[in-house]
């Protein structure tokens, strides 16, 4: 049975969840609410101390196997501590690993309350946990998209009222060409009567830059896709093992795909026209293109444009 300051405990630690520790925070809300002295909290070959805020990599003590899930240990019952006393409880989500839970105190002993409570406790700390773990899981997510989207050139602007609202990689694209949020806001107004019908807009930020204005359906305001277009491929290396070429070959064809011409491309890399030309014969062989305009659309319409 909880009582209000048991109610109040719970609240707090739903709401310290998204904190920047969270972990941490559970861990320091548990212990002083038990009037523990020392707490540790094992999740996922990590273990937060009391008192840290970050994690250790640590394997889980030997002690704490066999031990059930969802049962408050004393320090009677398991390996205590030389002086004191401990409560641990291990708390589990589906399909994932425990987490360990041991509070400790080294000058006095835990009352029976302390189990009670604890016990009572745990359905709230597993959930909270397994909030802790989705919002983890939802940011790990947003990382890999931020990645995905970085290697695309490709960000996110939402065009509501006066103040244009960019997305960290689309602020990073329009620091490099040099755009202001003001700009993106001028030009967005100035290309909103194009293309009306379609609900689409094309719009030049600057040299590299451009937006795609996308109407938002059912609220005002629109959607900004901003798209760089003027990124180096990688070195010749990874064209040569993606392509199939050797590197000689490969250097050239990186040199064709940025629009350079053949004689041009010779002259870049110190090679004879007829090096470049054999070269480039050698290149349309190997990987089944028909000519340059086919291997730009290769090259550029593949994985090697997301590489660096």
């Amino acid at each position: 049975m909880l009582d209000p300051e048991d109610s109040r405990f719970l609240m707090t630690l739903i709401a310290s969840m998204d904190a920047a520790h969270p972990e941490a925070a559970m861990l320091a809300l548990v212990a002083d609410r038990l009037r523990a002295e020392g707490g540790q909290m094992y999740l996922g070959g990590a273990c937060w101390s009391l008192g840290a805020q970050n994690s250790q990599p640590t394997r889980l003590p030997d002690w704490l196997s066999g031990l059930r899930v969802g049962r408050v240990y004393t320090g009677d019952e398991v390996p205590a501590l030389p002086a004191g006393d401990l409560r641990a409880i291990g708390l589990a989500d589906k399909g994932r690993a425990p987490c360990w839970l041991i509070l400790t105190r080294a000058r006095s002993q835990f009352r029976a309350i302390d189990t009670a409570r604890l016990a009572a406790y745990a359905p709230h700390l597993q959930q909270a946990l397994t909030l802790v773990q989705r919002w983890a899981a939802q940011a790990a997510h947003e990382r890999l998209q931020a990645v995905a989207a970085r290697r695309m050139g490709v960000g996110l602007v939402e065009l509501v009222g006066p103040q244009p609202r960019p997305d960290p990689v689309a602020r990073d694209l329009l620091a490099a060409h040099g755009v202001s949020v003001a700009d993106v806001a001028r030009h967005w107004l100035q290309g909103a009567g194009a293309n009306a019908a379609s609900g689409e807009t094309i719009v030049a930020l600057a040299q590299g830059l451009d937006m795609l204005v996308l109407s938002a359906q059912g609220a005002q305001g629109a959607v900004g896709l901003l798209r760089a277009h003027a990124a180096p491929l990688p070195d010749a290396g990874l064209i040569a093992h993606a392509l199939g070429i050797t590197p000689a070959e490969a250097r050239l064809a990186r040199a064709l795909a940025h629009g350079a011409t053949v004689t041009q491309a010779a002259l870049a890399l110190g090679l004879t026209k007829q090096t470049a030309q054999f070269y480039s014969k050698q290149i349309f062989a190997k990987t089944g293109l028909s000519g340059q305009p086919a291997l730009m659309r290769r090259i550029w319409t593949s994985a090697l444009a997301l590489a660096r």
